[in-house]
This record gives structure tokens, C-alpha cells and sequence, in this order.
């Protein structure tokens, strides 16, 4: 501005037109837009929306805070925990077959093998490898027990192995326990998502329940009225007992 001119303030630029008349057009532009919409609103227009949203102080706003009622929410909860329970039951027949498939070499076995026999005679000369018709590092099994003549089968099938086929064999049978881990670490995850949605839609139910928390160190933490709420840590277990009702 010229000396004369200081007290109007900064002279305004070509850019700074070009903005102003920018947000002129655009203000002016909303207000024709919402004079055509009132003048040909229709007054009998429904939807379903309306019924969830409000006009407060000139400002439309949606019911975002609408709760589920106790019957919807365990009708969800039900979906979930049979969703849980096919995937598991998958898992469960896919860890067999990985199981039946794989000898499991160094694993603990966990079941047992009774053999019985008709007198004590037969206990002192009883012989685990004639009997079975195995070798001494697969008696302790009591499946995928390798007999002596799958041995030997074995033995002349794998002189005609190159290095290649038997480094392929072996990166194959390391992947199959690799998922074998991974789906057991699953079907455990799985087991405790459902338990745990399996108590929430107990929750959500009808009766009068007492949250008791047990401690890792022994104490028992009741919930009530008078107890302060106490932090659950892991390690914890949480159960719920409901008072007992007169049936009619």
C-alpha cells in the first residue's frame, strides 16, 4: 500500500482474488443447492435412516450408540462359536492325518501298547522285536510301528534315490512338521477363543452372577458391591459363579 493508504491494510495480490472469489463461488453455489433441494423436497420421503438419525441444534447426526439386545447378541455369539468349532474340527483331522503320515522321531510317546498273554511263562520269554516283527528303535511305538520287512522294502527303494530326491524328501517331511506345530499352536488358540465365547454368551444371559478372579499365588479375589476392582494379570483364572435358583 502507498504511504497514504496504510491504515486499509496489505495490498491484496492477484492470488489472493483468486481465492476469495473461489470460496464466494463455492458458498454461493451451496446455498442454490440447498434452496432447489427445499423446493423440491418431497414431504411424504422415507427411509429407514430416519429412524436412526436426529437433527440437533441445525446439525444432522446418526445414532452411531444403539446396543444389542440379549437375544441378537447371543444369536452372534452362537455363530461364532460354531464358525470356531468347524475350524478346529479341521484342524483336529488335519493334525490326525499329519500324525498317521509322520513317524515322529524323538517324540515322547504318549500312549501304550498292552500285549497280553495266557500264562506268566510267556511274560519271562516275551520278546517285544519278535513279536512285533520290528526293530529295536521303533518297539517303543505304538503306531506307525515300522515292521522289518517295510524295512527292508524300504532299503532297496532308496538305493535308486539320487541326493536330490532324498534333499527333497527330507525339506518335505520338515515342512509337514512345521504345520504340524503350527496347526497344534492353532487348535489350542482356537480351544480358548471358544471357551472364552462360550462364557461371554453365558454372560449375556439371564441370572445374577459373582466374578471371581484366582490369583497366581493362591488368593481368591471376589467381585462385589463393596471390592474394588482388581487388575487381572496373566496367570490369573477367572470364573464366574451364578446364584443358585428356586425352579419353578
Amino acid at each position: 500500500q502507498l504511504f497514504d493508504r496504510r491504515r486499509l491494510g496489505l495490498l491484496e495480490k492477484h492470488k489472493d482474488y483468486v481465492e476469495r472469489a473461489t470460496d464466494y463461488k463455492n458458498k454461493r453455489n451451496t446455498i442454490v443447492s440447498l434452496k432447489r433441494k427445499a423446493a423440491e423436497r418431497n414431504p411424504d420421503e422415507f427411509y429407514f435412516q430416519m429412524n436412526s438419525s436426529k437433527v440437533t441444534k441445525g446439525i444432522h447426526q446418526n445414532d452411531t450408540n444403539r446396543s444389542i439386545d440379549e437375544i441378537t447378541l447371543k444369536r452372534l455369539k452362537t455363530q461364532d462359536m460354531g464358525y470356531i468349532a468347524v475350524k478346529k474340527s479341521g484342524d483336529d483331522s488335519k493334525i490326525e492325518q499329519l500324525k498317521e503320515n509322520l513317524h515322529l522321531i524323538g517324540q515322547p510317546s504318549l500312549n501304550t501298547h498292552k500285549v497280553f498273554v495266557d500264562s506268566t511263562a510267556e511274560i519271562a520269554n516275551f520278546d517285544p522285536l519278535t513279536h512285533f516283527g520290528t526293530e529295536e528303535a521303533f518297539v517303543d511305538r505304538p503306531f506307525n510301528r515300522i515292521t522289518t520287512k517295510q524295512l527292508e522294502i524300504t532299503t532297496e527303494l532308496n538305493k535308486n534315490l539320487t541326493p536330490k530326491d532324498i534333499k527333497k524328501i527330507l525339506k518335505k517331511n520338515q515342512h509337514s512338521y512345521k504345520e504340524l506345530d503350527a496347526r497344534k499352536q492353532r487348535a489350542e488358540k482356537l480351544k480358548k477363543a471358544y471357551f472364552d465365547l462360550s462364557i461371554q454368551r453365558q454372560l449375556a444371559g439371564k441370572g445374577i452372577k459373582q466374578k471371581i478372579v484366582i490369583k497366581e499365588d493362591g488368593r481368591v479375589v471376589k467381585s462385589g458391591p463393596k471390592s474394588s476392582e482388581e487388575t487381572i494379570e496373566q496367570g490369573d483364572v477367572v470364573v464366574y459363579k451364578w446364584r443358585r435358583e428356586r425352579a419353578k
